[in-house]
């Protein structure tokens, strides 16, 4: 299970707005790496993201809420992350060699570009359409 530690912002009906503290290893480096910086709102402290939310959860703004998400979730989000990307990649590389073996590597550069791009498209239909993650929401006690 990954837990992070989270404050949240604001909340509607059906969500929930949390700033995500940076995660331990995060602090050493100070987000040189660019991973805490991957949309808007970000800042090497903290991350803001919309998560849903249950009915009828007392949550409010400023409460303090560890964010757990199943250890499942998330080898299923970097498998298909890397994996589908990577397997369009080399089956778009593989067909063109295979179809057309004395056209020359700029086809099959074209081609493995190609199963890049429909690997990525697989995968963002994948993410709206079936990995749905649930993480789970636990109010912390004041600090």
């Amino acid at each position: 299970m990954i837990t992070r530690q989270a404050r949240i912002v604001s909340r509607g009906p059906d969500w929930v707005q949390l700033a995500l503290a940076a995660a331990p290893a995060c602090a050493l480096c100070a987000g040189r790496c660019g991973l805490m910086f991957n949309w808007s709102q970000n800042t090497a402290a903290e991350t803001v993201c919309r998560l849903p939310l249950a009915a009828g959860s007392s949550l409010a703004p400023g409460d303090r809420v560890s964010v757990r998400l199943p250890a499942r979730n998330f080898l299923q989000a970097i498998a298909a992350g890397f994996g589908l990307p990577l397997a369009g990649l080399l089956a778009g590389a593989w067909l063109a060699e295979g179809m057309f073996p004395a056209v020359g590597e700029a086809l099959v550069a074209s081609a493995a570009m190609a199963g890049l791009a429909t690997g990525l498209a697989a995968f963002r239909f994948l993410v709206a359409a079936r990995l749905q993650f649930s993480p789970e929401l636990r109010r912390l006690p004041p600090a």
